[in-house]
């Protein structure tokens, strides 16, 4: 019996999206997003997940989607599930990686940030 793997969790997008082929999936939106968390108290180290959705039914959707997507704009992303993978790099050092993986329906997109004019001098 497998475990359950259901994440939920919010950021604001580090990257511009890319879409990929995949030989399995159709295609594939990747961003990646930012999570910087209030534990422990101090710690302000954020934490960097790749984002992962995969769309059989067509490349217009996820460039649609896209483009909603700018960098720094916040998401929140309900039920995705999460993975690490590991590597090693060239100089033998390993290192860790997350991918959370999900559907367009899982994401959801806060405002954008409102854009303000320069504040008028006073006369």
């Amino acid at each position: 019996m497998k475990d359950q793997n259901f994440v939920t969790i919010g950021g604001r997008v580090t990257h511009a999206p890319g879409i990929y082929s995949t030989s399995n999936q159709g295609f594939l939106l990747s961003f990646s997003i930012a999570n910087h968390s209030n534990y422990p108290a101090g710690n302000s180290k954020p934490l960097f997940l790749e984002v992962k959705v995969a769309d059989a039914s067509g490349r217009a959707k996820l460039e649609a989607f896209a483009q909603r997507l700018p960098v720094g704009r916040k998401v929140c992303i309900h039920n995705g599930e999460l993975q690490m993978k590991e590597y090693e790099q060239g100089d033998g050092e390993r290192k860790r990686s997350f991918h959370l993986f999900c559907r367009l329906d899982q994401i959801w997109l806060h405002d954008l940030p409102a854009k303000h004019d320069k504040p008028e001098s006073e006369s």
